[in-house]
């Protein structure tokens, strides 16, 4: 028997206080555990992954548990040197966890916020809708889409009336207010299907599958309708009254999405010409 071993095995006293020692530092890694598991479980948007998480919190308590009642039971123990070697793989389980639970938390967290970078490059930032990067690329996915399967695309083109007078008369900060107020109306009289965006200044586009002719149309006038009755509230008291004039067109065969925004706009501008606060169809 090596030298050291006899050493080691005439100190039982010793040998307890080292086991005993692996075994609160054990316990404590695993204690340290919990927090970085309890922040995965949270960041993660799965139900499935959030309950896989929390499971292995749970497994981790357990361990917890049994390293403090080993703890507990090594004081009554005669030690020899293989136990207190046998002891470290109470700090090696441990700071496993421990480490899969810490970078795990990081990846999550860069995960978010890569999403967040990737979600605020599509985002208008006053109105909280799609922009215009957004607007081309799925107007092009859903012009794929409707030929694909055979269903009809409305796009509708809107303006807000008179904005510049808006500006000059109550100052850009109540144009704002108007531009949110007009934002959420559209958001509102959207469908779950349909994509709202602001694509610049006051004009803002919807994207409104499986709709056409009279079915759109209504739906336009009814986003119209409440633009007029719904006031714009200033700061200083009283309100802003405003309409919106809108311009609608449907996919037609073999037609580019290019092709059926310029349609759009120009029924747009049709209503703009006929006295503002309409609907107009594309020829």
């Amino acid at each position: 028997m090596p030298a050291s071993m006899r050493i080691i095995r005439r100190c039982p006293l010793s040998l307890n206080g080292l086991v005993l020692a692996v075994h609160i530092a054990g316990a404590c890694i695993a204690l340290m555990a919990i927090m970085p598991l309890r922040e995965v479980a949270r960041l993660v948007s799965t139900l499935g992954l959030r309950w896989a998480w929390r499971g292995l919190i749970l497994l981790t308590l357990c361990c917890l548990g049994l390293l403090l009642s080993d703890a507990v039971a090594s004081l009554h123990k005669v030690m020899d040197g293989w136990d207190a070697a046998a002891s470290c793989v109470h700090i090696l389980g441990p700071s496993f966890v421990l480490g899969v639970a810490t970078l795990s938390r990081r990846t999550a967290q860069d995960m978010l916020r890569i999403r967040a970078l990737e979600e605020a490059a599509f985002i208008d930032p006053l109105t909280g809708l799609a922009n215009r990067r957004r607007f081309d690329e799925r107007l092009t996915d859903e012009v794929r889409r409707a030929r694909a399967i055979g269903l009809p695309l409305s796009l509708l083109v809107l303006d807000i009336d008179h904005f510049k007078r808006v500006n000059d008369i109550h100052g850009h900060a109540a144009g704002d207010l108007v531009l949110k107020q007009v934002a959420t109306l559209v958001a509102a009289k959207s469908r779950h299907s349909d994509t709202a965006c602001r694509v610049g200044g006051e004009e803002f586009v919807v994207i409104v599958p499986g709709l056409e002719g009279a079915f759109a149309a209504a739906s336009a006038e009814r986003l119209r309708r409440a633009v007029a009755e719904t006031g714009v509230p200033l700061e200083g008291g009283g309100e802003i009254r405003t309409t919106v004039s809108l311009g609608l067109a449907t996919l037609r065969p073999g037609e580019t999405a290019d092709l059926l925004f310029r349609r759009a706009d120009a029924a747009l501008y049709g209503a703009k010409r006929g006295g503002r606060d309409r609907v107009s169809l594309a020829a």
